[in-house]
Parts: structure tokens; sequence; C-alpha cells
């Protein structure tokens, strides 16, 4: 997970993945920012997605996918 400028929030587990939006595991119950970008592969930092929190639920938050 980065910010919109480029700065690392850290790791996150995909639980779930849809063409529109995404479940995610965080390490801690830390609040993610309302917007950010979900690097989709350790390998190709290409594949990424603007996304914007939905829900949160302490370590669990939905997101949907946000227009490039």
């Amino acid at each position: 997970m980065l910010r919109e400028d480029g700065s690392i929030i850290g790791p996150c587990t995909m639980l779930d993945v849809s063409a529109t939006g995404a479940r995610l595991k965080m390490p801690t119950e830390s609040a993610a920012p309302s917007e950010f970008i979900l690097l989709l592969s350790k390998v190709n930092a290409a594949m990424r997605r603007r996304c914007a929190v939905a829900w949160q639920d302490k370590k669990i938050m939905g997101v949907r996918f946000l227009p490039s």
C-alpha cells in the first residue's frame, strides 16, 4: 500500500478481489488513509489500483477501485 505521493503505508493481505474492489487484512488496527494505491503484485510494480476505503472494522477493510 502506497500513499498518493508514493511513500509506503505498509503491507496488507488481499482476502478477496473483484472487478470493483477488494477486501484487505492489515497487520495492525491502524487506520488507512481514505485513498491510497494498492500494489497487486510483489513482482510487477505496474500492477496497481487506486483505492478508496469503503469500510473498516479493526484489521479488515473493504476498498473500491477508483478510475486511474
